[in-house]
């Protein structure tokens, strides 16, 4: 879906998702490869969320290719962890991403979404929340541009969603794990100097996980 805008006397083009693609691991392996989202072009700004599932322990993720920025992340022992959210501008990318974990231990997901507009770069990147329960909430930021919100969710349980958040759905595509776990992509257009508001979801069965908002430009 595309937005487009007056800003000034002329109509501009705001940032706007094109596109999406995901990728799953077994347990055991330790690299994870998703495609390149379809129509990316180079300039194009991509958003990758990342679920290493570490059950015990800690485990880092990182990706195999250079360019990529973390934005937030969570190492902490426990599942949903280690999760992270990268961003990057493609730039003769290859066909493939890889990620790599520096242990195998459960499910190992992710998901890229293409976003294209304005200025292709991320605004502002909110606090993450994580613990457990059937109500997952994406703090509330203000973006100091127009542009786009972002929420991810990550779950470890069940991937029935009873609410979904006030925003429009991007990716539920990894929404089919059965017990290993569920990750879900949703945005909406963002007004600078306007806040976002909590952002909720709910499922059915308690479990822990994390949510987080971000804007881009």
């Amino acid at each position: 879906m595309l937005w487009t805008y007056l800003k000034g006397a002329s109509a501009q083009q705001r940032i706007a998702f094109i596109s999406s693609d995901v990728g799953k691991a077994a347990n055991t392996i330790s690299s994870l490869s998703i495609p390149k989202p379809s129509g990316t072009i180079d300039g194009d700004l991509l958003i990758a969320v990342i679920r290493g599932g570490g059950n015990t322990g800690t485990t880092t993720i990182t990706p195999d290719q250079s360019g990529w920025t973390t934005q937030v992340s969570d190492t902490s022992s426990g599942f949903p962890n280690p999760w992270y959210v990268y961003s990057r501008n493609a730039n003769s990318d290859p066909s493939n991403y890889s990620f790599v974990r520096s242990a195998s231990n459960g499910t190992f997901d992710g998901v890229i979404c293409l976003f294209r507009g304005g200025s292709n770069s991320v605004n502002t990147v909110g606090s993450f929340n994580n613990t457990s329960g059937t109500t997952l909430t994406a703090p509330s930021i203000t973006p100091s541009a127009n542009g786009l919100f972002v929420a991810a969710y990550l779950w470890n349980g069940t991937p029935i969603i009873n609410t979904a958040p006030s925003l429009t759905a991007l990716d539920t595509s990894l929404n089919n794990d059965g017990t290993n776990g569920t990750t879900v992509v949703y945005g909406d257009p963002a007004v600078s100097g306007v806040a976002s508001g909590n952002q909720v979801l709910t499922i059915s069965g308690s479990g822990d996980w994390a949510a987080v908002q971000i804007s881009l430009e």
